[in-house]
């Protein structure tokens, strides 16, 4: 195999386990958001990376792209949640 073949591999293998645990990550957040006082909210984003990278790790391994998988998930859980909030909620 080649190099361009495994990041190929690699991107599909995260791409796959991105699409499960985006959705885990945000209902996680939002239960945190909902136990921690207004001024806590806007730290959220912040968490929503950490906890994406602590899952992407434990599966992928303590490596780099464990951790970039995990600030992917990370982030696309942020923008799942804002583009709820911003659709449902009309804010």
């Amino acid at each position: 195999m080649t190099t361009n073949e495994l990041t190929m591999e690699a991107i599909k293998e995260i791409a796959v386990f991105a699409s499960f645990f985006v959705p885990m990550v945000t209902g996680i957040v939002a239960a945190i958001k909902l136990a921690l006082p207004d001024g806590a909210k806007r730290y959220m984003p912040a968490a929503a990376i950490l906890i994406g990278m602590a899952m992407a790790m434990i599966v992928f391994g303590f490596t780099v792209p464990g951790a970039v998988a995990g600030i992917i998930i990370g982030l696309g859980a942020t923008g799942l949640w804002e583009i709820g909030k911003t659709t449902i909620a009309g804010k």
